[in-house]
């Protein structure tokens, strides 16, 4: 009999190819035919993990179908097993999947709608942190604004599309009926962000998602605002604080 590891990677291997005999030391005490046991139990981990995708990404299995998303993940999920238990997980890999599939290259945008059903996945999963009030907030000083430093909370997420992904991805999650988005319309920029229960997706103006990138890397507010300035015609900080402040997304705050 082969040791316990290799009959796990032989079990593995011919668990995910349905094209390869069975592990050689597999038995079956209830059967005299340990294949066709075998392939039941292949075929109800595709259709779990199938299933798990649907749940992760409905706005892209709305938008491809049922019968082409359910073709598109059997071969995501030959390409890419799961490595952890936890199927909430699962898909980590899946908007760049969409990306560089070849049947979907004429669905450009599909990808990114994908990348904020995951945002939306991690943010709803993320800890829970108390975000600052709008009193608290009122106590920084006018004067070191410019120094202050915030401390985001564990859920935030950003997303920058050059596609109107973001109406994509709300039309297909809260309309019976899909409403037709144009995909010429222009790029969305969309904050993630689970202060309390629910998740909030919330667009947010040009620019906004540079400030807040830099703010979640450590930057203090001026050297934020100023990267924005510089990688966006037009970035208005206010209107970018008027989205920012009151999403629930600043759990701390410190100044020089």
């Amino acid at each position: 009999m082969l040791p316990l590891r290799n009959l796990q990677a032989d079990f593995v291997r011919s668990l995910s190819d349905p094209d390869l005999e069975i592990p050689s030391d597999l038995s079956s005490h209830s059967s005299s035919n340990p294949k066709k046991r075998f392939d039941v139990y292949r075929n109800n981990v595709t259709v779990s993990l199938t299933d798990a995708l649907a749940a992760q990404f409905p706005a892209v299995c709305r938008l491809l179908g049922d019968e082409f998303f359910q073709m598109t993940a059997r071969v995501f999920i030959d390409q890419h097993p799961p490595n952890s238990p936890l199927l909430f997980l699962y898909g980590t890999e899946f908007p760049g999947f969409l990306s560089d599939f070849e049947q979907l290259q004429d669905l450009p945008y599909l990808s990114d709608v994908a990348q904020l059903e995951w945002l939306w996945a991690q943010a709803y999963h993320a800890a829970d942190r108390a975000p600052l009030t709008p009193e608290q907030l009122a106590e920084i000083p006018p004067d070191k604004l410019e120094s202050v430093r915030f401390e985001l909370h564990p859920s935030t997420g950003l997303l920058s599309s050059p596609y109107p992904a973001v109406s994509l991805w709300q039309t297909n999650v809260t309309d019976e009926e899909v409403r037709v988005i144009d995909i010429d319309q222009g790029g969305e920029d969309a904050l993630i962000v689970r202060p309390a229960l629910e998740v909030q997706v919330r667009r947010i103006p040009p620019g906004t998602h540079v400030l807040i990138s830099e703010l979640r890397r450590g930057a203090t507010l001026g050297e934020a605002a100023q990267a924005a300035a510089e990688q966006c015609e037009g970035f208005d900080l206010q209107l970018a604080l008027s989205e920012l402040l009151p999403s629930g997304a600043i759990v701390r705050f410190e100044t020089a």
